[in-house]
């Protein structure tokens, strides 16, 4: 029999943590706002509001986690966006802003809650494990995976209506 866990998205000054399986990218501290990020009128980026996800195990059945991975599983597809992410903070920052917007298309990383981010990278690559383990108890582990979207002026796909690829956590039980 399998872990069971399930993906948190934490918010308000809490934090609540919450089960996700999905989030909107926005400019609200929720997983599901509609505040649109917008467009610049000229070269530059805006960004997203920050997600804070984390791994959290409900139950071990015995069971050993290491090895936990994040990436995506497909490049952007929509022209003038980009994901990135900061796995540096091992506790809970609540997003108040979006990281400040940058005077380039998605060149410069924005700085997420004092950490530089770095792009999302492929999970198939894959990517180099941002928590080892062992975890063998219930709750969460490994520090948060702070996710936030870059929208850059050359974006035609309007307001909260613009797709991104899917993210995933992988990581080995035993």
């Amino acid at each position: 029999m399998a872990m069971v866990v399930e993906i948190d998205n934490n918010t308000g000054s809490g934090p609540t943590a919450a089960s996700v399986t999905s989030v909107v990218w926005n400019r609200v501290d929720t997983a599901t706002g509609t505040t649109a990020i917008p467009t610049p009128t000229s070269t530059g980026t805006n960004f997203s509001f920050v997600k804070s996800l984390v791994v959290n195990i409900t139950t071990t059945n015995s069971l050993s986690m290491t090895n936990i991975l994040f990436g995506k599983v497909a490049n952007e597809s929509t022209t003038g966006t980009k994901l990135w992410q900061s796995v540096a903070h091992s506790t809970y920052t609540q997003a108040t802003v979006a990281p400040t917007a940058t005077s380039d298309n998605n060149v410069t990383a924005p700085t997420i809650n004092s950490a530089t981010a770095t792009a999302v990278q492929l999970i198939s690559t894959p990517p180099s494990a941002y928590a080892a383990g062992p975890f063998t108890t219930t709750g969460a582990h490994g520090n948060f995976v702070e996710v936030c979207l870059g929208i850059d002026s050359t974006n035609t796909t309007a307001g909260t209506s613009v797709a991104t690829p899917t993210l995933e956590f992988s990581w080995t039980e035993g």
